[in-house]
């Protein structure tokens, strides 16, 4: 059975660094996969996306010895189900999306994202209409001028870091 692997964020470096300790790509294992697909969360259309991960897919198959192919998909959900289903082996995912792959795909944790400093943290931005003059205290008046929209519900810094961490604390729900 092939090991799926979640990776967040910096996790890549991990899995580079795995597959540079395993030896040279002629001493691999038997049975080890000629080719393995790393799921992508795609913000933008697939064509887009694609050039900006291409270097990274190339120097894990570089290091690993194994094709490495990307598998885009614009949610989380989707990127799991595919893990589920053997259709890929390798994800990058955040928090949540990271447990329920877990769960629901047999995934496991390789790596994570930390900052130069060592610190794991995240970063949300709310995002107004160029010269509206809304500030964030507009907003969190939870009055019924203004529309709000949180990021995708699996989305650590689109949705859960705002409601842990700035809505929860102030008792809004």
């Amino acid at each position: 059975m092939i090991r799926r692997h979640l990776l967040t964020a910096f996790g890549v470096a991990a899995a580079l660094a795995l597959g540079a300790c395993g030896g040279e790509p002629e001493q691999k294992a038997a049975g080890a996969p000629k080719e393995i697909t790393f799921s992508i969360l795609s913000a933008e259309s697939q064509q887009s996306m694609a050039p900006l991960w291409q270097p990274l897919l190339d120097d894990m198959s570089e290091y690993t010895g194994v094709k490495v192919k990307p598998y885009f998909a614009t949610n989380y959900t989707s990127l799991i189900e595919a893990m589920r289903f053997n259709q890929v082996q390798v994800g990058w995912f955040s928090a949540l999306p990271a447990l329920e792959a877990t769960r629901r795909a047999e995934g496991q944790v390789l790596g994570r994202v930390v900052d130069s400093g060592g610190i794991a943290s995240y970063e949300s931005v709310l995002i107004v209409r160029k010269g509206s003059g809304i500030t964030l205290d507009d907003v969190l008046k939870c009055g019924k001028r203004y529309t709000f929209g949180l990021g995708d519900a699996k989305s650590t810094s689109g949705t859960l870091a705002p409601m842990a961490y700035l809505f929860t604390p102030k008792d809004i729900e």
